[in-house]
């Protein structure tokens, strides 16, 4: 064999060297990346799982705390339907007790806000006071004072279902956003 032959097959067993190496390399890394890609699946699938447990636990949760929102606010409506029937018609009687009911099913509904505070949305909190808070202060500055003036500011005048539609409003509103929100009735 002559120099020329020995480096030509050199080379080539150099080459087939080179290239089995390659494919030994790329088996290597295509095992390792697949054994990687695997694991990260399993961590995804476990993390998707865990946090549509997660979800549809807080869902569940915020729907029932809504359903007794509801019903405090429901209750809170009829003590404040009487109530402004009562100062609508002048009926002054009867204003004492239904001061102190409609003062109760606030701060009840206040209460349920508070201790829920993790699960409902800050803009429904703000809401509901908005919606109650003007009307508790009334309220509470007539029981305070024992000036049925205060009740002025509700501008109760009209036929008693305006009246009543008044009274309802502030339960109304919170409840069309929530419907909105947790996509309820849509």
């Amino acid at each position: 064999m002559n120099g020329a032959e020995i480096i030509i097959s050199n080379a080539l067993l150099l080459g087939a060297l080179c290239f089995l190496l390659k494919l030994w390399i790329e088996k290597r890394l295509s095992l390792s990346l697949n054994e990687k890609l695997e694991k990260f699946k399993s961590e995804l699938a476990k993390e998707v799982a865990k946090s549509s447990v997660q979800q549809t636990h807080n869902y569940a949760k915020k729907l029932e705390i809504c359903a007794t929102l509801n019903e405090l606010m429901t209750e809170a409506d009829f003590e404040l339907k009487m109530l402004y029937f009562n100062v609508a018609s002048k009926h002054y009687k009867s204003i004492e007790e239904r001061n102190k009911n409609f003062a109760e099913k606030y701060l009840e509904i206040n209460a349920l806000l508070h201790k829920n505070e993790l699960y409902i949305e800050d803009e429904i909190i703000a809401m509901v006071h908005e919606a109650y808070r003007p009307i508790f202060d009334i309220v509470s500055n007539v029981m305070g004072s024992g000036d049925i003036a205060h009740y002025e500011t509700l501008k109760l005048s009209g036929s008693m279902d305006s009246v009543s539609k008044k009274a309802e409003t502030p339960r109304k509103t919170v409840i069309a956003r929530l419907k909105e929100i947790y996509g309820i009735n849509t």
